[in-house]
């Protein structure tokens, strides 16, 4: 790996040149997200990526990481069992915490930018079946 800075490409995080992703599996799939894309800028010891999706509702058991995200684009209102939504609309930043259970509504052309720790992220990808 070279030792050079990255630069976020800004057509990709304005959500241009986003290659498809697999969809969503059944059981965490509620509502909508036809299609979803994305684009990898880096993956180290963290993984670091661009993530647009059609509007829809996902529900979340047992969230298999700790991510970090930065909203891009849209909104996206996440609701854990028992507790009030939480709405993160284009520019705002939060951390989804590993463990988290409940729903997670994109709305708007949602777009973000998320950072996730690599073998985290390696095994969450086995979770929802797209490693």
């Amino acid at each position: 790996m070279s030792n050079t800075p990255i630069a976020f490409d800004k057509a990709r995080l304005a959500g241009q040149e986003l290659e498809d992703m697999p969809l969503w599996p059944p059981e965490v799939l509620k509502e909508g997200v036809s299609s979803h894309r994305s684009h990898y800028f880096f993956n180290g010891q963290f993984v670091s990526f661009v993530y647009d999706a059609d509007d829809g509702l996902l529900e979340f058991v047992d969230y298999p990481f700790d991510e970090f995200v930065q909203v891009l684009n849209g909104m996206s209102t996440l609701t854990a069992i028992g507790e009030s939504p939480q709405v993160f609309k284009t520019g705002d930043h939060f951390v989804v915490p590993k463990g988290f259970t409940g729903t997670w509504d994109m709305r708007d052309s949602y777009r973000e930018l998320v950072v996730i720790e690599s073998n985290a992220f390696a095994e969450g990808m086995k979770k929802f079946g797209w490693a």
